[in-house]
């Protein structure tokens, strides 16, 4: 049977009212120990503190720290700590409460929480950009994970999500002031300078076409956008635009036509309306790539014919 200990004092019966109102779990970070019956001082003085084992634990399950008690099991001082772990489940770890040495570690509760996998589906939901960091904390008795995404605009915006309903209950930018993490952070955005409507209109000068889309990502510490772009030559091209400078960085373009190119919808709309066209436009309109073809036709008339640009047809 596990015998659940408490560190006592020798002196007055009023040093054990202080301990009355304390729950099964500890009161304070720094307290070794737990409730019941009186163990010596010596003894209590040879575990490690709650804090430490904390640590251990959090070194061992990556997530939030949720209790610790202190038990003797077999004559050897045990803690038991309870970790919210990043996949969702509540982990048990054991360690030596004498050496600090981890005795073994399982699952209590599996998917009793949202995995950070999760939470970063959800955020991106909320916030469309690129994933940064997340991070699972307790705030006032709820576990939560507060997300940051860095937006289209370049601007860190932090999510928090309620780790166990997955809803989110906050979203906000992240300033200065917000706090030490997403300080840290800020200086990474900083280096963000440009919008994402400004990479495009790089990108469109450096390929004539439209963009089909556009995401901010960081690689080898440089801030990027990779927008991809639909060539009026039928070709998908990706421009590579540095997020601090807006200048091109590297384009790639496919060896593959899955497009119309600008020529051939010119011809397509002439099928559908006779006379001359003035100008031919390439857009995305919902998810759809099509030549918006601008056509004087025989009394003098503009009309305007939209070609699909993958199959050529008017639409």
């Amino acid at each position: 049977m596990n015998k659940i200990v408490k560190v006592m004092s020798g002196t007055a019966f009023a040093g054990m009212l202080a301990f009355s109102s304390l729950t099964p779990t500890f009161a304070a970070e720094g307290q070794a120990v737990n409730t019941s019956q009186a163990v010596t001082q010596k003894e209590a003085a040879g575990c490690i503190t709650q804090t430490k084992a904390k640590e251990v634990a959090l070194k061992q399950v990556s997530g939030a720290y949720k209790s610790a008690e202190l038990v003797k099991e077999s004559s050897t001082y045990i803690y038991k700590v309870i970790v919210v772990g990043e996949d969702g489940n509540e982990h048990q770890v054991k360690l030596n409460a004498k050496t600090g040495k981890v005795i073994n570690s399982s699952v209590q509760t599996k998917a009793s929480f949202i995995s950070k996998q999760n939470a970063k589906s959800v955020a991106l939901k909320q916030v469309k950009g690129t994933f940064k960091t997340a991070e699972l904390k307790q705030e006032n008795g709820v576990f939560v994970y507060n997300v940051i995404v860095l937006d289209q605009n370049g601007k860190q915006q932090q999510v928090k999500i309620n780790a166990d309903t997955g809803k989110v209950t906050k979203t906000e930018t992240v300033t200065q002031t917000t706090t030490q993490t997403t300080t840290t952070s800020t200086k990474t955005v900083s280096q963000v300078k440009i919008t994402a409507a400004k990479a495009q209109t790089a990108a469109l000068k450096e390929v004539n076409g439209a963009v089909k889309t556009a995401k901010l990502t960081k690689e080898n510490g440089v801030n990027l956008y990779h927008v991809n772009v639909i060539g009026e030559d039928g070709k998908e091209h990706e421009v590579k635009v540095n997020a601090s400078t807006g200048k091109i960085v590297k384009t790639t373009s496919s060896s593959q036509v899955t497009y119309l190119t600008k020529a051939k919808a010119k011809t397509a709309a002439l099928k559908y309306q006779t006379g001359t066209v003035k100008s031919v436009t390439m857009k995305v309109e919902n998810g759809t790539c099509i030549y918006q073809v601008s056509i004087k036709d025989n009394s003098g008339k503009t009309q305007q014919v939209n070609i699909n640009a993958q199959t050529g047809v008017k639409c």
